[in-house]
């Protein structure tokens, strides 16, 4: 009895012990896109625990589940999924593209929300949808993606030259125009060293109620950059190389060797001297087809527990200019760690950047462009000159190929970038979180002209420059998340640390025994024991701390509301004004959500959204608030030495504080029939007071004869639409298609206050041929062209004006004898992107266009004349075109500001994907970028940069036609997982 009892209780143990075993099972799976080609790093857990894991390359996964548990698939850029387990033996999961995914998490600055959540204004750009190709600067892969954000590279085909970017226009008259860039949650660090295949997303936060929360540095918007993060699972491998190369766009504006011989006999019969018997292609001289390759490897594995992604990027870059190059390595790592029950998860990250610059003198092109086509490169006659040709009776005037061949001009960087972000769940609602971060770099260059660069006039000219920059980050906080019967609610909170610190020395020395040593022995130059030498040093440090708070609520996701403030100090401000308060409101209500439009079945998403927020420019340079003094240009003899003098620099100014930006945004999300066509619209007003000008002042009373205030009001308005279209969503075929437009209305309102002694009548800007080209002027927009206005040609080859002002005298220098002939600024600005897939090949192609704007063809001004050809330089062949009969001098007049609206193919791309054993793939890509512009400006590019205000209106203005030329690229590039 007792055995069979035995007997039967074993058996009854087997079987419950059985059962739990296949209770507590794991389960494998494999999950493919809709094509069925194995998706990596999709994220798989059992709703309710932590219990979880991703999917490796080929798309598999293993995961312990008890029968009855949920399983949740999810991945950016696709619909998630909720899976009830089984029992099943194994899995098959196919995911779909989210089409205006409501769910897809949306960075909006010391957190996330999904973007249903959303209040403000702020456009998240994938890296799916990164313009594609070779590109130098993280900025470049959103150019023309966001609408109310304008990206120019600012030196043409320079590869040492960066990006300028504007945010809804212009918003100061003279503090930085950029927005705030945060990589990581890092302030101020390289992106230039970044690579590109290491961005998961780029988050504009573009209205005042999404960027408050940054303060006195938000003004102009921000921009957060993510990277991405570790693969959980075994370790995997991503390749991604490049190679491109680029072609000089437009190259024919100038007079050939034959057709500058024929203006000759054609209009100046009597001056074969002109002509000096060579066919000499200046341009080709100084220019070259360059080669630029790009690497990019990639480690990424490990645990739930303890994972890491590491990465090496190679990059070399020659530049359209001979002997100027950008030579980049990055190294970097990323590791996260949980602990303590997953309560505790801290990630690190390191960075390391050198980068070796050739950089190119900007003025070797322009002389080039306008060198006279008949004149040889060289003269082996002439000793003097190291053999180079020579008109030495033309100031001004060089040789480029010289220019070239006898300057050195490099420098070294190095960049460290570090940070710690950690956090630790308190309780299941209530986490603490600490980062830090640390950035530095550090710079060591110079230049060397032999004494063969021409006009050099020294025996060598010699500079170096080191200098050393280091900032730091602290910022402990909280966040508090909880719901509770259909209501959300998302609370953080912190406290800020920012501190710079720049140190930088340069010096100058000339007239060397030998040129071997280039700068690297500048103290045996002559000039130094002569006392012509020249030495610098400086060192500046500024501060910035804060506290901040946000809260976060929605009712049954339909009613939403976001609060925040932050209280800020900056030590660049006067002693009355260190301290700013900066809040923002914005209320949201998802319509759609509502039992009158629930049931349209082809609406899923209505939303609407109102905000408001205060913010700050402190962009300024330091002490500008304080009384400081400078080394007079005079030394006085006293007690038989020279003694330096010392002179007022600045005025106090207790009362300088930041630049304030109060803007309203109004706007709307939809998405109609299954989110085949969805898009935002929004509506901005943004006033900015208090603008920082430089005031003059009288002495007495005051120390120094200027002062720098806060005066002004500017004000921008303007729409941004945002509309895309899923146009076909099959197994096979997928197309989609996104258009942009931005407008934008800018106004000063006023700058000057008389009864506080700052009084501005207007500004007189922008030199050209010894004049001024632009009126600043309260109640106009910024950015007007004002120029005598050119009626045609008179009988004696002088040009004739028009007396605007009817008083029989025509004034070219007086604004009464002008008129307004055009603006800098665009009217409004389109982008059209395209893309398809078909089975295994992609192809996108993205036009971006710019109307409405004008601008000044600097090159007509000086270059489309008989003075110059006179003085045996080139001109334009525009010349023989227009008006060939002026005689008269180098002039500014509206002849020369042009209508400078275009359409560019900016980017067109087409790649095939193989799909290898394993889950791997191996993708083989072409892109050209920059392909053609369709215009009817006559200069080299219409693109422009806005440049800052240049009081200097008695000068030539000819820095202007020293640029690189802008370029058509062509990229052949694999990207190769494994």
């Amino acid at each position: 009895m007792k055995r069979n009892f035995l007997i039967a209780a074993l058996c009854m143990l087997s079987l419950i012990w059985v059962q739990v075993v296949a209770a507590q099972a794991s389960v494998s799976g494999k999950i493919t896109n809709e094509q069925g080609q194995p998706l990596s790093g999709v994220n798989v857990v059992v709703k309710g625990t932590s219990n979880g894991t991703n999917t490796g390359q080929d798309g598999s996964f293993t995961i312990p589940v008890q029968r009855n548990q949920v399983l949740v698939f999810s991945l950016i850029g696709h619909e998630s999924q909720e899976l009830t387990y089984k029992g099943e033996a194994s899995l098959a999961i196919r995911m779909q593209v989210a089409y205006g995914n409501l769910e897809e998490v949306v960075a909006v600055g010391y957190g996330t929300v999904t973007k249903k959540e959303v209040t403000g204004s702020v456009v998240t750009v994938k890296a799916k949808d990164f313009n594609k190709g070779d590109m130098s600067n993280p900025m470049g892969l959103i150019q023309g993606k966001v609408p109310g954000l304008t990206i120019t590279k600012s030196g043409g085909s320079d590869p040492n030259a960066g990006f300028q970017i504007q945010l809804r226009g212009l918003n100061t008259l003279s503090a930085g125009k950029s927005p705030l860039i945060i990589v990581d949650g890092i302030m101020d660090a390289n992106i230039a060293m970044l690579d590109p295949n290491q961005i998961e997303s780029i988050d504009v936060l573009k209205d005042g109620s999404a960027a408050a929360i940054y303060g006195t540095r938000a003004t102009n918007g921000v921009i957060l950059i993510t990277t991405k993060r570790a693969d959980i699972g075994d370790v995997k491998f991503e390749i991604n190389n490049f190679v491109s190369t680029e072609q000089i766009i437009e190259n024919n504006r100038y007079l050939s060797a034959d057709e500058y011989r024929a203006a000759i006999a054609q209009y100046y019969p009597a001056r074969t001297y002109l002509d000096k018997g060579q066919d000499t292609k200046w341009m080709d001289e100084v220019t070259r087809t360059p080669i630029n390759q790009n690497y990019s490897f990639t480690a990424s594995g490990g645990t739930r527990k303890i994972n890491y992604r590491a990465n090496l990027y190679y990059k070399s870059d020659q530049s359209i200019l001979k002997n100027a190059s950008n030579r980049t390595i990055t190294p970097s790592i990323f590791i996260s760690q949980t602990g303590l029950n997953d309560r505790l998860k801290i990630d690190y990250r390191l960075i390391y950047s050198s980068v070796k610059r050739k950089l190119g003198n900007y003025g070797v092109l322009g002389q080039a462009t306008w060198r006279n086509p008949t004149e040889p490169v060289y003269d082996p006659t002439n000793v003097v000159n190291a053999g180079y040709y020579t008109v030495s009776t033309a100031s001004g005037y060089l040789n480029p190929v010289a220019m070239l061949d006898q300057e050195k001009n490099e420098r070294d960087d190095q960049y460290v970038t570090g940070d710690i972000n950690a956090s630790f769940k308190l309780l299941s609602e209530l986490k603490l979180i600490l980062h830090g971060s640390y950035n530095s770099f550090r710079s060591f260059g110079g230049s060397y002209k032999t004494k063969y660069f021409p006009e050099v006039g020294t025996d060598g000219y010699a500079t170096a420059v080191s200098n050393y920059n280091a900032n730091y980050l602290f910022e402990p906080g909280f966040e508090y998340k909880k719901k509770f019967n259909g209501h959300s609610v998302q609370v953080i909170g912190g406290y800020s640390y920012y501190e710079n610190q720049n140190n930088g020395l340069s010096a100058l020395n000339y007239n060397f025994d030998l040129d071997n040593f280039s700068y690297y022995n500048i103290g045996s130059g002559y000039a130094l024991t002569s006392g012509l030498a020249g030495m610098s040093t400086s060192k500046s440090i500024n501060k910035l701390i804060a506290f901040y708070a946000r809260a976060i609520y929605n009712f049954n996701e339909k009613y939403l509301l976001s609060a925040s403030i932050r209280h800020e100090g900056s030590s660049r401000f006067g002693a009355n004004h260190k301290w700013g308060n900066f809040p923002a409101v914005s209320i949201g209500w998802r319509l759609n959500e509502e039992d009158f439009i629930r049931n349209i079945k082809w609406i899923n998403n209505l939303k609407l959204r109102i905000g408001y927020g205060v913010t700050g420019n402190q962009d300024i340079s330091n002490y500008l608030s304080l009384s400081r003094i400078a080394v007079g240009s005079r030394q006085f003899y006293y007690a038989g030495n020279w003694i330096n003098s010392y002179r007022p620099a600045s005025n106090p100014n207790p009362d300088l504080k930041w630049e304030k930006k109060a803007e309203y945004n109004a706007g709307v999300d939809f998405g109609f029939l299954d989110n085949r066509i969805y898009g935002s619209i929004d509506f901005y007003l943004r006033r900015v007071s208090d603008l920082l000008w430089s005031y003059a002042v009288p002495v007495p009373p005051n120390v120094y004869n200027s002062t720098y205030a806060n005066v002004g009001t500017m004000q921008n308005k303007g729409v941004e639409v945002s509309l895309n279209g899923d146009i076909i969503r099959s197994k096979d075929l997928t197309l989609t298609t996104t258009v942009n437009y931005t407008l934008n209305r800018n106004k000063l309102i006023s700058f000057s206050d008389p009864g506080r002694g700052y009084t501005l009548q207007y500004l007189k800007i922008n030199p050209a041929a010894t004049t001024w080209t632009q009126l600043v002027l309260e109640g106009q927009p910024l950015g007007n062209f004002m120029a005598p206005v050119f009626l045609g040609v008179n009988g004696s080859g002088g040009a004739i004006y028009e007396d605007v002002n009817k008083d029989g005298t025509i004034n070219q220098e007086s604004e009464l004898d002008r008129r307004v002939v055009g603006n800098a600024y665009p009217k409004f600005e389109l982008g059209w992107n395209v893309s398809m897939q078909y089975k295994k090949f992609d192809l996108s192609f993205f036009f971006r266009g710019v109307f409405g704007q004008s601008l000044l063809n600097y090159e007509r001004v000086f270059y489309e004349n008989w003075t110059p050809f006179l003085s045996g330089r080139n001109i334009l062949k525009s010349t023989l075109e227009n008006y060939p009969t002026y005689t008269g001098i180098t002039t500014y007049d509206s002849r020369y500001v042009e209508k400078a609206s275009f359409v560019k193919l900016n980017n067109v791309s087409l790649g095939y994907t193989m799909s290898l054993p394993k889950g791997n793939s191996l993708r083989f890509y072409a892109t050209g970028q920059n392909l053609f512009t369709i215009t009817n400006y006559s200069g080299a590019d219409p693109e422009a940069v806005i440049n800052d205000f240049n009081l200097s209106t008695a000068t030539a203005g000819t820095e202007n036609l020293s640029y690189f030329p802008f370029t058509r690229t062509l990229t052949f590039g694999i990207n190769y997982k494994f």
